[in-house]
């Protein structure tokens, strides 16, 4: 499956290393990327997903986050109730 990197460094130890493109680039590469969806997911009307992925290790974090914040939650609910 091909892929391309959505994060660009902008700067590195607080200097510039990127380049913005012309307004025209941004416009005209826009309209490509656009242009590659099936037609079935840019429509508006009952349109069909569009599979999103995540990397292993971003997976698993997200699941931890999630895992964690469940437990504070279930801590704090508890605490909640025996100071009643």
């Amino acid at each position: 499956m091909a892929y391309e990197e959505l994060l660009t460094p902008i700067f590195r130890r607080g200097q510039l290393v990127y380049t913005c493109p012309a307004l025209a680039e941004t416009r005209e590469r826009a309209r490509t990327q656009l242009g590659r969806f099936h037609p079935g997911i840019k429509r508006f009307a009952n349109p069909h997903q569009y599979p999103v992925e995540l990397k292993k290790g971003e997976h698993e974090r997200k699941t931890a986050l999630i895992l964690q914040a469940r437990q504070r939650r279930d801590e704090t609910d508890i605490a909640s109730i025996l100071s009643r």
